[in-house]
């Protein structure tokens, strides 16, 4: 559970809805959007209210699920393109660099159309396998859904 200083509770924020109630306790339902720096918000009462304006209220920590793959299932050029997106001030793709031969992105928004078509394989492959996370390393596993690429 989420709670904003305005009262708005969240229960449940979805892909696709936002679910939680007033500081009323009048429950509502509304469609969650992502704005152009990939940041979770949804519109109430014409105003934007992002995720990370809410605090957590639970007492126990989340655990969340990352994808573990080699660094072999994107090709050289997808790399350029990742370390490209860690040097914009607004990039297509999240990307945390992970020490000096990897890297950590985060499995949030759509699917960016400037994304490389190796990176789109590996972001569907996360989401099905309902991950938050993708670690891209050079000793990361090796998955036979995914093309290798030997550079």
């Amino acid at each position: 559970m989420m709670k904003h200083a305005s009262g708005l509770t969240v229960t449940l924020w979805g892909q696709d809805k936002v679910k939680g109630h007033d500081a009323d306790r009048q429950p509502f339902v509304v469609s969650a959007r992502t704005d152009e720096r990939l940041d979770r918000f949804f519109y109430w009462r014409g105003e934007r209210m992002y995720a990370k304006e809410f605090l957590t209220v639970n007492t126990s920590a989340r655990v969340v699920k990352m994808l573990d793959l080699s660094m072999g299932h994107v090709q050289s050029s997808t790399v350029d393109f990742l370390m490209l997106q860690m040097l914009l001030d607004n990039p297509s793709v999240v990307v945390y660099e992970k020490a000096e031969y990897g890297f950590i992105l985060p499995v949030i928004g759509e699917i960016s159309e400037s994304m490389p078509d190796d990176l789109s394989l590996i972001y569907a492959l996360a989401e099905e396998q309902g991950c938050d996370w993708i670690m891209l390393d050079r000793d990361g596993n090796i998955s036979d859904a995914l093309p290798f690429y030997e550079w």
